[in-house]
């Protein structure tokens, strides 16, 4: 009897430790609606005479969608449209968004990105929503600065 009043207190004492540790490793899922206020710090990385543009970003402030982007597009029309897809990777997952709409003013651009039903990966899974994208370019070294707003939502 001795012994096992020895021992209760350590095995209680273990089995709450593996409970706080395995409850702090659950993470719910994410769900409802989150706004997007993000800044976007970026450079193109093709030249101005390839058929594809390719740039990559660096996304800071953006909640959920905090990391990285990269990009490809081209311009069917005109030189002045656009159209492609931008990929955020985060530490909560990745998420692909189409561009169908894009159009250079100068400088200037802007852009509605619209996710990929289905391309969302980790916590991002599932994600729907509709970001706007407007920045401006610096021509003379291709780097680019953006605001990106809109609403990333889970069901």
């Amino acid at each position: 009897m001795k012994k096992l009043n020895q021992i209760l207190p350590v095995a209680v004492f273990l089995l709450i430790a593996v409970l706080v540790i395995i409850s702090s490793a659950w993470v719910p899922a994410i769900r409802g609606c989150h706004k997007i206020n993000a800044k976007g710090n970026g450079v193109i990385l093709s030249a101005p005479t390839e058929v594809v543009t390719v740039t990559e970003a660096e996304i800071i402030g953006g909640g959920l969608l905090h990391g990285t982007t990269r990009a490809e597009f081209t311009s069917p029309v005109t030189p002045d449209t656009f159209i492609g897809t931008l990929v955020f990777t985060t530490r909560q997952g990745t998420l692909e968004f189409e561009i169908n709409n894009g159009q250079f003013i100068g400088t200037q651009f802007f852009a509605t990105a619209v996710a990929i039903e289905g391309s969302g990966t980790g916590k991002l899974s599932g994600a729907t929503g509709t970001l706007v994208l407007e920045g401006a370019v610096n021509p003379t070294n291709g780097s680019f600065t953006e605001d990106v707003t809109g609403e990333i939502c889970f069901d």
